[in-house]
């Protein structure tokens, strides 16, 4: 298993709090069997410009552990699902 870091910004309607944020986010993951190693949540933030017409977004960081193939398969979902407005997954080295 590879270690990935993993930037989120969901939409402001995502969750009524940082608990439920994190509950979602921790779905996702487990979706493609993905392990979450450390979380850091930034909180509901005011976006620079619009994203997708939203101005607010809950900001999430995460280290995950998960296989390659299965990292695909996450930003695939990520895609699709519309609760999040952006994403990034970098391999850490």
């Amino acid at each position: 298993m590879r270690i990935y870091e993993f930037a989120l910004v969901l939409t402001e309607g995502a969750g009524n709090g940082e608990a439920e944020v994190k509950k979602l986010t921790a779905e996702i993951v487990s979706k493609v069997k993905g392990k979450i190693t450390s979380t850091n949540s930034m909180g509901l933030k005011q976006l620079s410009y619009p994203v997708k017409k939203a101005l607010k977004g809950w900001v999430m960081f995460m280290e995950i552990e998960a296989e390659e193939s299965e990292m695909r398969s996450l930003d695939r979902n990520l895609r699709i699902n519309e609760q999040v407005l952006r994403h990034l997954i970098i391999k850490k080295e």
